[in-house]
């Protein structure tokens, strides 16, 4: 019995764990998220030493949104430049 508790609490957990696939999302979304991050990154870098490792954390997860959108086929050519990332 207790199995069969534990079965789609786990089940529950998986599916709120996957990663992104990258045909679920459109150019338009990714734009938007990169577009967003960056503006994220901006304050990040401007609030001083404490919020460096944020800022860096959005760089990276930035250049996975710009792999995954040149893997699509989007055209990411207008996209704003990044940030140099902090030590």
């Amino acid at each position: 019995m207790k199995k069969l508790i534990i079965l789609p609490l786990l089940l529950t957990v998986a599916a709120c764990t996957t990663t992104r696939d990258d045909r679920t999302y459109s150019c338009e979304q990714l734009t938007a998220e990169y577009a967003e991050n960056t503006k994220s990154v901006t304050g990040y870098f401007g609030e001083g030493k404490q919020k460096f490792g944020q800022g860096n954390d959005v760089l990276n997860t930035n250049q996975g949104i710009k792999a995954r959108a040149d893997r699509k086929g989007c055209d990411t050519k207008l996209w704003p430049a990044q940030q140099d990332a902090m030590f």
